[in-house]
């Protein structure tokens, strides 16, 4: 049985998150935050999962070592 998997673009995903486009893309060239994908030359996407997946190992609540 696949499962189906819902991906966002940036802006869907720093709305969700609180925080802006910019900050994504930030992250995105220095290699940190959620895992994407490129759709093309201007064409980011997340996974829903995945970026779930990230906010519990890197947010406020996480415990740090």
């Amino acid at each position: 049985m696949r499962v189906e998997k819902t991906y966002f673009s940036t802006p869907e995903v720093a709305k969700h998150l609180g925080v802006s486009a910019s900050w994504l893309n930030k992250l995105r060239m220095l290699g940190e935050g959620p895992r994407y994908y490129k759709l093309g030359a201007r064409c980011v996407v997340y996974e829903l999962g995945e970026v779930k997946a990230w906010v519990e190992q890197h947010g406020e609540g996480a415990r740090h070592g």
